[in-house]
């Protein structure tokens, strides 16, 4: 990933309303499958889709930002060589 975008990611500020938690979870979805325990790591964001009330509190900001060092950690972001060996 350019380091162009990387910095937007960690720029990227906490929702403010569901629009923008949806809008940051349909983002990271793309990176779900390198990074381990997304659906518990996501849990919290996904329950403000529901019809709750809405509520910004540490377990979300927690969510979130461990997000975003998970997509911006660059082991995270490598596939493997298919000609390397495992």
């Amino acid at each position: 990933m350019e380091q162009q975008k990387i910095e937007a990611i960690r720029d990227w500020s906490p929702p403010s309303n569901i629009k923008g938690v949806e809008s940051f979870l349909g983002f990271v979805n793309f990176y779900r499958r390198f990074i381990e325990g997304f659906s518990h790591i996501a849990g919290p964001l996904n329950t403000l889709k529901g019809k709750t009330e809405w509520k910004w509190g540490n377990k979300e900001q927690h969510a979130f930002d461990t997000l975003k060092q998970h997509i911006t950690e660059e082991p995270v972001l490598a596939l493997p060589w298919p000609d390397g060996k495992f």
